[in-house]
């Protein structure tokens, strides 16, 4: 987790290639849920789901878990 923006509930992450969807890179995340926003902490590695709208114009990220 490079950073993170409480006000929109956005991490700035250097995520992983995602097989058939992009490259690895760094880029924003919105996490919808506050509860799983207020466990966040710059620094930490983080696993998640990527969530997309049926469009794919809207993505999200839920279900995380907190590696290290």
């Amino acid at each position: 987790m490079k950073a993170l923006q409480p006000a929109d509930r956005i991490a700035v992450i250097q995520h992983e290639t995602i097989p058939g969807f992009m490259e690895s890179m760094t880029m924003e995340f919105p996490i919808k849920n506050p509860e799983e926003f207020a466990k966040l902490q710059t620094g930490q590695q983080i696993r998640a789901t990527l969530c997309q709208t049926q469009k794919g114009l809207d993505f999200w990220l839920e279900g995380i878990v907190v590696e290290k």
